[in-house]
């Protein structure tokens, strides 16, 4: 165990300051200003019980299959992340 004086005088390390996320794979934004175009986030928020009809009835239905092609067609469409909401 580090005594309080090790501590004082410990390395904090320098880290840029860039939105992170995290889930199967990380996802570090980094904003490209010569491209303004390419730097925006597209997140999918047809994964949502409340505001999906079609995805709604998969998953009440439990046709996870379907429920997943949802979610897939978003990715293969540009979505760099997900909103996956199950609270209706």
């Amino acid at each position: 165990m580090l005594s309080r004086r090790q501590l004082s005088h410990a390395m904090v390390p320098v880290v840029e300051n860039l939105f992170r996320t995290s889930g199967l794979e990380p996802f570090i934004y980094q904003p490209n200003e010569k491209k303004p175009r390419d730097s925006f986030i597209y997140i999918g928020e047809r994964c949502n019980v409340a505001g999906s009809i079609l995805y709604k009835k998969a998953i009440v239905a439990g046709d996870y299959d379907k429920a997943l092609a949802i979610a897939k067609k978003q990715v293969e469409q540009g979505a760099h992340m997900l909103d996956i909401n199950m609270d209706d």
